[in-house]
């Protein structure tokens, strides 16, 4: 046989030609339990972490601002105003990592891929024809319901009108993880992320103060740094999910007409599991409310979003243990293994409570350090009142943890509405509810709302685990 020019011989013509690498994904109904999760969730904390830090850096530059405790005041209310409305579409994202952990874990690819398109197509006419709208013509009326001052409204109404723009762009980003954790795939969600909060820094930097050449635009600057950055992240995932190197591949073109049974089978997972969503974030949009009523109301809600965004840094893990143990537990369903899946939901609670003790401490003893961070040019007043805030919630991150891991397990296991139930018992009536009456009705004040939402979390923990613990989430069918 003769050699090629560089000394090498032909390749046989019987010989296979190389194949293409297999596509990253963890398979957890099988190996080493612990090692499995530990590489599925370190990637999905990191980019936790970082979505987490696209709002942390809203915060951070604004309150560099001259005007900072109205603007933090201002960025604080839109926020809870995008998420009340936004978890309406958490339905679609859940359902569709509920039905892609099941079908991946039972070997089937194709309804994996199929929910996924599908969960594009009925959440982009949701927003598209629900939300967007909504937001952008009502976002005066919608801060002004929250309590916004006619200050507050004229800086908050064009960046919560920019927010709503980017509605579809920060969704497209959510769906894009969820779908791929669900079928074992965590690391491409990470580096996606870590790209878009690279470029939402660098914009929000040039956008607020002025640099690289573009006009100093404040609080303005703010939204449209994120809504541009957002939609290059959402363009890139679109794309990625077509390419055929990921561990789904969508062919978009399958799915410009809706399939009303996969449709069914998502949203009669993923609605309980919106409501539930919708009730957290109206907690939140209550607590703004209340505290609006305080006689240092901007100073208080200041101080508050200083103490919330604070708590975030480390809120990853909180929302990193939910994928996780949505899709330990409905990978191992979807395999006829239930035993293992509740294995693998206490691990996640284990590791997911472990490692939230440490920022607690930290929060705990120095408080008024991480105020002052990232309220540098705030009041003094709003950053008293921001160390208070941070001392107390800090106490129930551990439980919260706890209510993030088992939820998303009992949704991997097609348990939704129980989660629903527990949030609406003691967050919303024990802990929001009672924390009400402790402000108006004695002199505890703001820091009597915020104690009153701690027990709150220690109640749903105990509840949440003595649910999951008798195990009638085992029997249900997705």
């Amino acid at each position: 046989m003769s050699e090629t020019p560089g000394g090498r011989l032909p390749p046989s013509p019987t010989t296979p030609a190389p194949s293409a690498p297999e596509p990253f994904r963890i398979d957890l109904t099988r190996g080493r339990l612990v090692a499995g999760l530990l590489r599925l969730v370190w990637p999905i904390m990191l980019a936790s972490m970082l979505q987490m830090l696209v709002g942390f850096v809203d915060i951070i530059f604004v309150g560099r601002l001259p005007n900072a405790t109205a603007a933090l005041a201002a960025v604080s209310m839109c926020w809870k105003i995008v998420f009340v409305l936004s978890v309406l579409v958490f339905a679609v994202s859940t359902g569709a990592q509920v039905v892609v952990s099941r079908s991946v874990g039972g070997g089937d690819m194709r309804t994996a891929e199929q929910a996924t398109g599908q969960a594009f197509l009925l959440m982009t006419l949701t927003v598209a024809l629900v939300l967007m709208p909504i937001g952008v013509v009502f976002a005066p009326w919608l801060l002004h319901v929250t309590g916004a001052t006619p200050d507050l409204m004229e800086l908050g109404t064009p960046y919560l009108r920019l927010m709503f723009l980017a509605g579809p762009a920060m969704l497209t980003s959510f769906l894009f993880a969820g779908s791929l954790q669900g079928a074992g795939d965590s690391r491409s969600p990470l580096v996606l992320t870590a790209c878009i909060n690279v470029l939402n820094a660098v914009l929000n930097w040039a956008l607020i103060f002025g640099h690289l050449g573009f006009p100093a635009l404040g609080v303005l600057g703010s939204a449209l740094g994120t809504f541009i950055a957002r939609w290059i992240g959402a363009g890139a995932a679109l794309l990625l999910l077509s390419s055929g190197k990921l561990a789904l591949r969508v062919n978009w073109a399958e799915h410009f007409l809706p399939d009303f049974d996969l449709w069914w089978r998502m949203l009669r997972i993923g609605v309980p599991s919106a409501l539930q969503g919708f009730v957290r974030a109206m907690s939140g949009w209550i607590v703004v409310r209340i505290l609006a009523s305080s006689p240092q109301a901007e100073a208080v809600i200041g101080g508050n979003a200083i103490a919330e965004q604070v708590l975030l840094l480390t809120g990853f893990i909180g929302f990193a243990a939910m994928p996780a143990g949505m899709t330990v537990v409905g990978q191992n369903m979807g395999a006829g293994r239930p035993d293992r899946a509740e294995s693998g939901a206490w691990a996640v609670v284990k590791l997911a409570v472990g490692l939230m003790l440490i920022p607690v401490t930290v929060y705990v003893l120095g408080a008024p350090l991480w105020v002052r961070l990232v309220g540098r040019e705030a009041s003094a007043m709003a950053v008293a009142y921001g160390a208070v805030a941070l001392r107390i919630l800090a106490l129930g991150e551990p439980c919260w943890t706890i209510n993030m891991s088992l939820a998303g397990a009992l949704r991997g296991g097609g348990d939704t509405l129980s989660p629903l139930i527990f949030t609406i018992l003691t967050q919303l009536c024990m802990g929001i509810g009672g924390g009400a009456l402790i402000v108006y009705l004695t002199p505890a004040g703001p820091p009597g709302l915020w104690g009153a939402i701690v027990i709150a979390m220690y109640a749903q923990a105990a509840i949440t685990m003595w649910w999951f613990h008798r195990g009638k989430w085992k029997t249900l069918t997705v």
